[in-house]
């Protein structure tokens, strides 16, 4: 309602009525028809800078955002805030940025099983000079972006470029759809 009102009120204003115009003409007080008027633009807002719209923000005027345009996650969020989703397959995890781009990750596991080493060969190579820096954490365990490892792999042990014949994930295309109950990074519990 608030919406289908708010965009009664702008389509008012772009007919070249004022806001106290257009309320009276809607029916609605002055008060009432800024507030709209605000939701919709305040809604609509991320879009203008190339970001989704996300949840309805609260209305300006209320208690819920008392003064000012009210914090909008979808814009006012860091912008490159990564988000962890486990796939549940396979040790496939995902990285996923707010703009949309979206990465798969390998825990240190997962890099051991695509180099063909133990995990605590891989982890003292991590502490080496060149060794690609962590993107974040899935529960407890660094993860690194899978491209980075193929590039440190192709420089530093071209012998394992091609990796492990038994590693059906390594190169897998992400074929899941996003999972949209994602936390931040170093929040994800583990599975």
């Amino acid at each position: 309602m608030k919406l289908s009102e708010g965009d009664a009120v702008i389509r008012a204003m772009l007919r070249g009525l004022s806001l106290r115009a257009a309320a009276q003409a809607l029916g609605m007080s002055t008060a009432t028809a800024w507030r709209r008027y605000w939701f919709v633009m305040d809604w609509t807002l991320p879009a203008h800078f190339g970001r989704s719209r996300g949840a309805f923000p609260p209305q300006r005027g209320t208690r819920a955002c008392p003064s000012g345009r009210p914090y909008l996650p979808t814009l006012d969020a860091p912008l490159m805030v990564p988000v962890i989703e486990r796939s549940g397959c396979l040790d496939l995890d995902v990285i996923r940025y707010p703009d949309g781009r979206r990465r798969i990750v390998w825990t240190t596991g997962a890099v051991a099983r695509r180099m063909g080493l133990s995990r605590e060969r891989v982890r003292q190579l991590t502490h080496s000079p060149g060794w690609p820096r962590p993107v974040g954490r899935v529960g407890s365990a660094r993860c690194w972006d899978a491209d980075d490892i193929d590039e440190w792999i192709n420089e530093h042990r071209p012998e394992l470029a091609d990796g492990p014949i038994d590693q059906p994930h390594h190169g897998r295309p992400i074929d899941r759809p996003v999972d949209e109950r994602t936390q931040p990074v170093g929040r994800l519990p583990s599975s």
